[in-house]
């Protein structure tokens, strides 16, 4: 990224619930990134992300895995 973006929103097809689920994002050294991570309270396919502190520029790897609220199975 050349700039940190305020917030990573992941928006699934599925229902997820939110034991089970999560999202993780690494810098170019394997070093993860301080996140603040919430659920759509409205919406239980979308999960939201927001680096603290803002990320660098530089080169970023986002996991994720989901626990599916509709068949309990886990996605990433």
């Amino acid at each position: 990224v050349a700039l940190s973006p305020s917030q990573l929103i992941l928006r699934f097809s599925q229902g997820v619930k939110q034991a089970g689920s999560y999202v993780q994002i690494t810098d170019g050294t394997g070093n993860p990134v301080a996140l603040d991570v919430g659920f759509d309270p409205t919406d239980a396919k979308v999960m939201v992300a927001k680096p603290v502190p803002p990320m660098a520029p530089g080169v970023y790897k986002v996991h994720w895995q989901t626990l599916s609220a509709d068949d309990d199975d886990f996605h990433d």
